[in-house]
């Protein structure tokens, strides 16, 4: 089933350039919240949960936006290698398409080496937070058995 031209609409308006900064300056002010938070305690746990996980959607719309961004920079250095090879004269038509690339494809490389970079840290997070959870979860089931053994 093909997706309808509405639903890439909704997911473009979702993450716009314009919002990145925004979106950077909440994921640090995330941080620096569940970092306050202590995870000894069952309300600290909890609040830093809440905190990583409004840092999570952040740092996946980010992730989202550079990967679309190498996308993005990959597809225009195809297109200028093809024009390149279509309009160069006779000779080594190859050899011409890539000396013209030649500056797109360092773009391309640290557009898909920042995309990497967010995906990691968005991996990292959401498994940090699984622990999180896990802790939490095990924290109330050795409260409750303490409770019931009382």
């Amino acid at each position: 089933m093909a997706l309808s031209e509405d639903v890439f609409n909704r997911l473009d308006r979702l993450i716009r350039e314009e919002e990145i900064p925004g979106y950077l300056e909440n994921i640090d002010k995330f941080q620096r919240e569940s970092r306050r938070c202590a995870e000894s305690t069952a309300d600290g746990l909890m609040n830093k949960i809440h905190w990583l996980t409004q840092q999570l959607v952040l740092t996946g719309r980010v992730a989202s936006y550079l990967e679309l961004e190498a996308k993005r920079a990959y597809n225009e250095r195809v297109r200028i290698f093809n024009e390149a090879r279509q309009n160069a004269s006779r000779g080594d038509k190859e050899a011409a398409a890539q000396l013209a690339v030649t500056d797109l494809r360092e773009a391309e490389a640290r557009a898909e080496s920042r995309a990497e970079l967010w995906k990691k840290e968005y991996k990292s997070l959401q498994e940090h937070i699984y622990r999180l959870r896990l802790q939490a979860r095990q924290d109330m089931d050795i409260h409750r058995a303490g409770a019931e053994g009382a």
